[in-house]
């Protein structure tokens, strides 16, 4: 007995178990560390002879994004639970690269000059608002949410929201850049640095494709008991119901109307560009977000819809929401940042300034596209457990 019991004084402590949060708060602190290295790395290039050249540009984002990042991150999560995780390390990618973003927006705005080189070498396409905008975007909004999703992954969290949210944002972003620099004004400007947007029209394809095939959380039981068994309320018996599906119907009437003034529609034409000059930009991104908007925005808000006057059964537009929110949030903030600054770097001679007499048109346009889509997300956000509910069989129309 004396022995076990001096066996036992010198026997090490029971380990506790790790604290999970406070592992997903080093971990994420570790990536924005890794992230802001950044900075000094732009500074640092910007005295090189080598980023003179096109190829030794494209040489650099190859071996410091996609080649030292992922392996400092490696270094730093030895023993974490996040050392598996590859989306982990594709948002410390996006996260380091983000802020290379938000430093190259502020070269294009002239506010440093850190980045010139890039903008002659790298992507020349760059070089006007929406250049500008996109990055600033990435470097404030897309960074925010890889800081979040690494700090979900981390902590076992949920990410569906935040994930779609980004999703779409960034989706909406590539789809309008992409073939906006190649028939645009800069099409003959294509260098190697193009290759490097490849990891950003791949990556939220399979991020999305991920959550959207994972299983949903159950959906909160409502007050006052379950309604699956409870015949469905006429849509004119809920008018913020009825306030949403008639916005709806008019924004994605107003997504077609400017596609037809962009492809030269008489009926639309002038009344658009009194109000929206920036269209008839020879870069060709607001054309192509106007015909994104018609093709992808206006069918999902006649869908969403008809969801909204009938939510039982409509699960799928829980997921859309925030989906389609990252996607116009994105496009809106693009567009209006471009259409209402000149860049300082290079001014474009074909700019020219909102009418003051289009200005209340110009906002209205605008800050609609923007608006509705929030409100559908707060619709699902609130009240998602009305979708979630299986659809009742011989529903009666609204």
């Amino acid at each position: 007995h004396r022995c076990v019991a001096t066996g036992a004084l010198f026997a090490p402590p029971p380990q506790r178990p790790p604290n999970k949060t406070a592992m997903s708060v080093v971990s994420t602190a570790r990536m924005i560390a890794v992230s802001l290295l950044a900075v000094p790395l732009c500074y640092g290039l910007s005295f090189s002879s080598y980023m003179e050249d096109e190829r030794g540009i494209f040489l650099a984002g190859i071996v410091f994004c996609f080649l030292a990042v992922p392996l400092l991150m490696y270094l730093l999560l030895r023993g974490a639970d996040t050392q598996g995780q590859f989306f982990f390390y594709i948002f410390s990618i996006f996260a380091f690269t983000a802020v290379v973003d938000f430093v190259l927006a502020l070269t294009i705005d002239g506010v440093i000059t850190w980045l010139k080189f890039y903008l002659m070498e790298g992507e020349p396409y760059l070089k006007t608002g929406h250049g500008a905008a996109i990055n600033y975007w990435d470097g404030t909004v897309h960074y925010a949410c890889y800081i979040f999703l690494c700090h979900a992954m981390a902590a076992g969290r949920d990410q569906r929201t935040v994930g779609l949210f980004w999703v779409g944002s960034i989706m909406n972003s590539i789809i309008v850049f992409l073939p906006g620099n190649c028939i645009g004004k800069f099409g003959a400007s294509i260098k190697l640095s193009y290759l490097l947007n490849v990891p950003y029209a791949t990556a939220p394809v399979a991020f999305g494709w991920r959550l959207l095939t994972a299983p949903r959380a159950p959906p909160p039981k409502p007050k006052g008991g379950s309604r699956v068994n409870k015949a469905p309320v006429a849509l004119l018996s809920r008018p913020l119901d009825l306030v949403l599906f008639v916005l709806l119907y008019a924004v994605g009437s107003l997504a077609i109307f400017r596609l037809v003034g962009t492809l030269g529609g008489a009926c639309c034409k002038s009344f658009l560009l009194d109000a929206e000059p920036y269209m008839a930009s020879p870069t060709m991104y607001p054309q192509l977000q106007a015909i994104v908007y018609a093709l992808y925005l206006a069918p999902l808000c006649f869908a969403a819809a008809e969801a909204v006057r009938r939510p039982a059964g409509n699960a799928w537009l829980v997921d859309m929401a925030p989906l389609m929110l990252g996607g116009v949030l994105q496009g809106q903030f693009s567009y209006v940042f471009a259409a209402l600054k000149q860049v300082a770097i290079v001014p474009e001679p074909t700019w020219e300034p909102v009418p003051e007499e289009g200005l209340v048109q110009f906002w209205v346009i605008e800050l609609a596209i923007v608006v509705v889509p929030f409100l559908l997300f707060l619709r699902t956000k609130l009240c998602g457990s009305d979708f979630l509910q299986p659809a009742l069989h011989h529903q009666k129309s609204a």
